[in-house]
């Protein structure tokens, strides 16, 4: 007999008042009651069957303790209310098998407010069986092999049994699929995999079987086990004129990627097919694995021939097609395989792009905020201005031949910064004038005006004092002239029109209110025949569209697009829909943001169509224009962020979509801010120049028709240089002579600091300039006055720290300044304040390190911060939490080594770790692992060098890699196999000095590499020789300062 559960009602009930001395104020309010944990019980227990009595229960309660009245109840079956079941027990009748059956109750209290809400139990499902059948599980594969199955690996299918009644499991049955057909004889848990199995995706299936019972369940499958993952082309094929020449020939390269991970082995130019009638890859074309691990690169003979200036399409193979390369049918074992043994095979062919190389031209020193590219002396070719700042603003001739000459405009009196520039025929002569823009405020936008041969005149007008960052020149009141608006900073953006001579004056228009406007973009997005205008702003503000109505009267349109810190834009269709569209450059500081392009449905209405390019790059510039000729517009960013890729090429396939093209534009460089495409060398193609610098002073730089190209495995050969028989403590190259090439600082011990020229193959002449005779540790180079070259900074050693100031030809005079004795050993140059400005940070032996802020002239002042008290060794300044100012990292002998946070004025504060406790020697930042933040490499003499990965926030954690015996003295980060990531180099006191690679993952390993035994004090990383790759630089207690080229 079914025993039917009393229903227990639990009451709250207030104490009453006793007397006046209780503290029972009446209630201003009567609350209305309530049920709670309300559930439903089954008499007869284990599954709801027909017949069964439920019974509902529940917590009454009362804010105000009022006792229960008539509480109202009600079954459900599946959402709906039963009728005539309105008691607290419910029986099953069969139209509630299967159902969902839930019990509600409405809480009504004896007196107060009443009645409360209604509150229901879970539902419980009832079973139209007494016995239910069992089930199979979490049903997986395992390879005990581990890695990608290959023939001969056993499987073992794995699963979870289960029954609601508690069923033993019988004789369950089993199968294994080969892509969804059964594998005859395959009836166990167990498989081992045979060659028809490769490649395929296989699955384990199981039959649940109980003992007793119902039976059997339902068959349950694993997810798809794929096996031996064949290795085919995919992505880009990437074409490097290696030799800088201009034409396809031999020895050029061509990198070929493919879908997984790959050895190559004994691969020849035959293993690949080029489908396109007439190409080839040339007599003779080697192939090496690499530059990354799923690539190879073929290295052309004599007599290629391809064609890179169009898409591939496998439907057209003519002679005129756009090339396209794929392996030759199914290659033999052995030859190019996945890691675990599955030959390659062909599939569809990839398109062969051409991407930039390196030109090695070097160009001025300095930070180029803004470029604008146009012939501005009307010889033909493609010249540039660039805004450098506080120097003076310069205009790059190009003579055609791949040389450039310079001319500088100067400001005037006061302070400046020139911020932006854009070249326009404003006053109808038929040249290139200029319009720049200062980012001080009080400062004016000035116009320059062309005398046809690239020469400028200051036109004397003042175009408005703002805190300005770009112009942009057009036609936007349809009189046939160039107007100009300016973008500007915290204040509202203004417009100026053109009178048609070049006289400009401004109008009441006050476009964006208090916004932080960087860039501006003009382009008729409405296709209405005006110039409308899109704005480039910081977060929160947006990206904004402002339509014109045809007078130059611009109207807000609404538009915010998502800019994550927007920092440039650029109009252009990039979906061939005959509309404008926006790609923006922006910062981007957390993961999840980058780089946005914005789709036009053609009248001006624009949607984010969710490409990210590049995430974590903080981009500052980018440039538009169909680098490989395929008839759609391509994109390349400036990056800010030093240590990893400065530039970024991303290719459109013609709808708008933007793929990455694969190889890294890493350069020297330490952060680029601009960027300018425009066929550079006359060869009918799209070069570009980059304005670089800014963290620390760069040279802008060159690359022609394709990317950097790959140099592999490092050799190191010892020139017979010595440079001096000093006691060299340490040692900084910098182009002091304006020549384009590194020269050499030398800091000395007890004898006079050396500067010695590079005559541009990497040889050094000593220039007999004798800086200062103190015990010398440390030397940095930077502007430091502004004026465009590079001058320096020498830390002493129980003498004052002194500035040598540069004349321009790399002859250096005493600045007389005396930045104190504090017995420094390192110095570091950066803009800690954001000023404008290089400011120093000394490391200092037994006594606070200090910090000391430029004026912008190069005269310093002592902030009379001390950061700690130990005996530091090293300091490197760079941003390691992504809050865009210069943190510090300050290497300790004998104590922890620190990481000090900047505030972004300059100010810095102890963020609390303390990297280990060795004698700490030097210290190094840069992105090792490609993730975007700086990680820390720190040389020790007590123990190995240790390397710490950033977390993106400025939190350091010990990579577990020990590096080295314990002796060394100095460590360099530098791209020094040309594979795209940042290997380590380590000078050693006593052993001979080390390279280590890096595998892109931030994994060191020793080279191999033994250079020097010479006691070394320091170690320093760069292109001397200009071809290409780094070379190397030991200074030596003894032996002199010695040079390694890398052949």
């Amino acid at each position: 007999m079914k025993r039917i559960l009393p229903l227990v009602f639990v009451l709250a009930l207030l104490p009453a008042c006793r007397d006046e001395r209780d503290d029972c104020a009446a209630p201003t309010a009567n609350s209305a009651p309530t049920a709670s944990s309300v559930t439903i019980t089954d008499v007869n227990g284990g599954l709801a069957l027909l017949g069964d009595m439920l019974l509902g229960s529940y917590t009454f309660a009362d804010a105000d303790g009022d006792l229960e009245g008539s509480s109202t109840f009600r079954w459900l079956r599946d959402g709906s209310a039963i009728p005539g079941a309105t008691l607290t027990s419910y029986t099953l009748v069969s139209a509630d098998i299967p159902a969902s059956i839930t019990f509600e109750v409405v809480p009504v209290a004896m007196t107060g407010a009443s009645p409360g809400s209604a509150a229901a139990s879970l539902p419980l499902v009832t079973s139209a069986s007494s016995n239910a059948a069992p089930t199979a599980t979490g049903v997986a594969i395992s390879d005990g092999n581990g890695g990608s199955p290959v023939s001969g690996d056993l499987l073992t299918g794995s699963y979870v049994y289960g029954d609601a009644e508690g069923d033993l499991e019988g004789t369950s049955t089993f199968r294994w699929l080969r892509d969804g057909t059964a594998i005859v004889g395959a009836t166990s848990t167990g498989y081992t995999l045979v060659p028809a199995d490769i490649p395929a995706d296989i699955t384990f299936e199981v039959v649940p079987v109980a003992l007793t019972g119902t039976s059997p369940g339902v068959a349950a499958v694993s997810a798809p086990l794929p096996t031996g993952i064949v290795p085919v082309v995919s992505g880009f094929a990437r074409y490097s004129d290696t030799n800088r020449n201009g034409t396809l020939d031999a020895n050029d390269q061509l990198v070929v990627p493919f879908s997984v991970d790959i050895t190559a082995i004994g691969v020849m130019g035959s293993d690949f097919d080029l489908p396109v009638a007439g190409d080839s890859l040339g007599t003779g074309a080697t192939v090496a694995g690499g530059p990354a691990s799923n690539e190879v690169t073929i290295t052309l003979g004599t007599s290629p021939s391809f064609k890179t200036r169009q898409d591939f399409s496998s439907a057209s193979v003519g002679t005129n097609s756009g090339s396209g390369i794929d392996v030759s049918g199914a290659l033999a074992s052995g030859v190019i395989e996945s890691l675990t043994g599955v030959p390659a095979a062909a599939s569809t062919p990839i398109d062969i792009v051409p991407v930039f190389v390196d030109s090695l031209v070097a160009l001025g020193v300095g930070t180029a905020y803004r470029l604008s590219v146009g012939d501005i002396d009307g010889d033909g070719d493609c010249d540039f201005v660039a805004a450098a700042g506080s120097s003076p603003t310069l205009v790059w001739h190009n003579d055609g031949a791949g040389g450039y000459t310079s001319t500088s405009l100067s400001f005037g009196g006061g302070s400046h910064s020139g911020s932006g520039v854009d070249l326009g025929d404003v006053d109808g002569d038929g040249d290139l004038d200029l319009v720049v823009t200062d980012q001080i405020a009080g400062g004016p936008n000035l116009l320059y005006l062309n005398d046809g041969t690239g020469a400028f005149t200051n036109s004397g007008q003042d175009l408005g004092r703002f805190i300005c960052f770009y112009p942009a020149l057009g036609d936007i009141d349809g009189d046939g002239d160039l107007d100009v608006i300016f973008a500007n900073h915290g204040e509202p953006n203004r417009v100026y029109t053109n009178d048609g001579n070049g006289v400009f004056s401004a109008t009441a228009q006050l476009l964006g209110g208090s916004t932080f406007s960087r860039h501006l973009a003009l382009g008729d997005v409405d296709q209405d025949g005006d110039l409308d205008l899109v704005v480039a702003n910081d977060t929160p503000d947006g990206n904004r569209v402002y339509t014109n109505d045809g007078t130059g009267t611009f109207t807000y349109t609404g538009q915010a697009l998502t800019s994550d810190f927007g920092r440039s834009v650029a109009l252009g269709d990039v979906d061939g829909d005959g509309d404008l569209d926006i790609v923006n450059a922006a910062l981007t500081l957390v993961p999840g943001t980058g780089n946005r392009v914005f789709r036009n449905d053609g009248t001006g209405t624009f949607t984010d169509t969710g490409q990210l390019l590049g995430s974590l790059r903080n981009s500052l510039d980018l440039a538009l224009g169909d680098v490989d000729q395929d008839g759609d517009l391509d994109v390349v960013f400036a990056n800010a962020n030093p240590g990893i890729e400065g530039k970024d090429l991303y290719l459109n396939d013609g709808t708008g979509t933007f793929t990455f093209s694969g190889q890294a534009l890493l350069g020297t460089d330490e952060g680029s801010e601009s960027i300018g495409l425009c066929d550079l060398d006359g060869d009918g193609d799209l070069d570009f120049v980059v304005g670089n610098g800014h963290v620390t002073f760069e040279p802008m730089r060159i690359y022609l028709n394709s990317l950097t190209g790959t140099w592999g495995a490092a050799n190191f050969v010892e020139s017979s240089q010595s440079l001096g028989t000093d006691t060299s403590t340490s040692s900084t190259l910098g182009d002091v002579d304006g020549d384009g090439d590194l020269d050499l600082v030398v800091a000395n011990n007890g004898q006079g600091n050396r500067l010695y020229t590079n005559d541009g193959t990497g040889t050094f002449t000593d220039s007999t300039q004798s800086l200062g005779t103190a015990t010398s540790t440390s030397s940095s180079l930077g502007d430091l006055d502004g004026d465009g070259d590079l001058d320096l900074i020498v830390a002493n050693d129980g003498g004052a720290n002194r500035v040598y100031t540069n004349d321009g030809t790399g002859t250096f005079l005493d600045s007389g300044q005396s930045l104190g004795a504090f017995a420094s050993q390192s110095s570091s140059l950066g803009d800690i304040d954001g000023d404008g400005d290089l400011d120093l940070v000394t490391a200092n032996d037994g006594q606070g390190n200090r910090v000391f802020t430029n004026d912008g002239a190069g005269v310093f002042t002592d902030t009379s911060q001390s950061l700690g008290s130990g005996a530091s060794r090293g300091a490197v300044l760079g941003d390691t939490d992504g809050d865009g100012d210069l943190d510090l990292v300050v290497a300790n002998d004998g104590g922890a080594n620190r990481v000090y946070t900047n505030d972004g004025t300059g100010t810095f504060l102890d963020s609390g770790q303390s990297l280990g406790t060795a004698a700490s020697t030097s210290v190094t930042l840069g992105d090792i692992d490609g993730d975007g933040d700086l990680d820390l490499v720190v040389a020790n003499r007590a123990q190995a060098n240790l390397v710490y990965t950033n977390d993106g926030a400025g939190v350091f954690a010990d990579s577990g890699q020990a590096l080295g015996t314990g002796a060394s003295t100095s460590v360099a980060l530098s791209d020094i196999d040309g594979d795209g990531d940042l290997d380590l180099l380590v000078a050693n006191d006593g052993e001979a000095n080390r390279v280590y690679t890096n595998d892109g993952t931030g994994l060191f390993t020793d080279s191999g590499a033994a250079l020097g035994t010479n006691a070394s004090t320091s170690a320093v990383a760069a292109d001397l020789d200009a071809d290409g790759d780094a070379d190397l630089v030991f200074t030596n207690s003894s032996g002199g300062v010695r040079i390694y080229r890398n052949e």
